[in-house]
């Protein structure tokens, strides 16, 4: 993967190694792009997390006993409040429907 750093971004990297059927990364403004591209207006987004992110280990014994140490309102906030969380919850409009 090092290697993947000299001819990618993470974020295409991110893409490159995660399953695009259930799962795909977007920024801001790719994902008001498509929603547009499909008639549709982003009236809001809320980009959350789970504590288990906030911690880059490997599932398992260690990364548990670690997660306990972390406070839910610290996770929280780095997921939350700082938007680092894998979540995307969107509010979309169909213009001209009510």
């Amino acid at each position: 993967m090092l290697g993947g750093f000299r001819r990618h971004s993470l974020h295409e990297l991110l893409q490159l190694h995660t399953d695009g059927a259930i799962a795909r990364f977007y920024r801001v403004d790719e994902w008001r792009a498509l929603v547009a591209s499909v008639d549709f207006v982003l009236e809001g987004r809320q980009i959350l997390g789970q504590k288990s992110e906030v911690l880059l280990f490997p599932p398992g014994a260690v990364k548990n006993a670690l997660a306990r140490l972390i406070p839910d309102g610290a996770a929280r906030f780095v997921t939350n409040s700082m938007r680092q969380g894998s979540f995307l919850v969107s509010t979309l409009r169909k213009p001209g429907v009510t």
